[in-house]
């Protein structure tokens, strides 16, 4: 599968924006320390389940899991200073300068490019 092929066939790109939103107000209120350590224990699962995320599974229930797990991560990564760029879409919920979480009403910043990779127009036949 190309990576055209993959943001327009799958539905990933379309829902894990939406689910790190309501992660990202999930893990406000965890210490840093609980983010970081959350992201950590995560990170090998991916490395060993990618394949399950993108094509699914036997397993009613398991890429969905794995979706969710990911969604998690990527709120935790956000809290980082700078946040976390990941699949064109840039989560940042910590204001470096200030120190402040940042309110969220504002927490995604995308890009023109970024909607760009997530939502290609259709192409004429």
């Amino acid at each position: 599968m190309t990576e055209d092929e993959f943001f327009k066939n799958h539905p990933l790109p379309i829902v894990l924006p939406g689910m790190v939103e309501v992660a990202m107000l999930d893990v406000r209120n965890w210490s840093p320390d609980r983010r970081i350590e959350y992201a950590r224990a995560h990170a090998e699962t991916f490395a060993s389940t990618s394949d399950t995320l993108l094509f699914g599974s036997k397993t009613k229930g398991e890429a969905g899991a794995l979706a969710g797990k990911l969604a998690t991560v990527i709120a935790c990564m956000s809290f980082q200073p700078g946040g976390v760029r990941v699949f064109g879409c840039h989560w940042k919920s910590f204001d470096s300068d200030s120190g402040e979480i940042i309110p969220a009403s504002s927490l995604v910043e995308p890009s023109s490019d970024d909607f760009a990779t997530l939502f290609p127009t259709a192409q004429e036949p």
